[in-house]
């Protein structure tokens, strides 16, 4: 293994999306992680997931999770859990930082 791959830090960062239904999340995803835009619109069901890896100056390398929460679920239960536990994950590391 060189020393620049020694030195390198590897992040790891969540993007969630969220809106109204239709308004062009998985597009923006989807052209953001993929770089390519669908031609027919598609109901997310649910969430979908993209990750985007990038690599930035200082041998840092990042990898993006892109959740994208369908508009039509905003009312559900899924964003409500996700945020549970987000939230009880965040404080967990929260504490080991302190």
């Amino acid at each position: 293994m060189s020393d620049s791959e020694e030195d390198s830090q590897d992040r790891q960062l969540k993007i969630v999306v969220i809106g109204d239904g239709a308004c062009g999340k998985t597009s923006l995803a989807t052209r953001f992680a993929q770089e390519a835009f669908g031609k027919q619109y598609k109901q997310t069901i649910g969430l979908d997931f993209f990750l985007k890896r990038i690599s930035l100056p200082g041998n840092l390398n990042v990898t993006l999770q892109v959740w994208d929460i369908g508009g039509q679920t905003l009312g559900g239960k899924i964003l409500s859990v996700y945020i549970i536990l987000n939230f009880k994950e965040c404080s967990a590391h929260a504490g080991k930082h302190t």
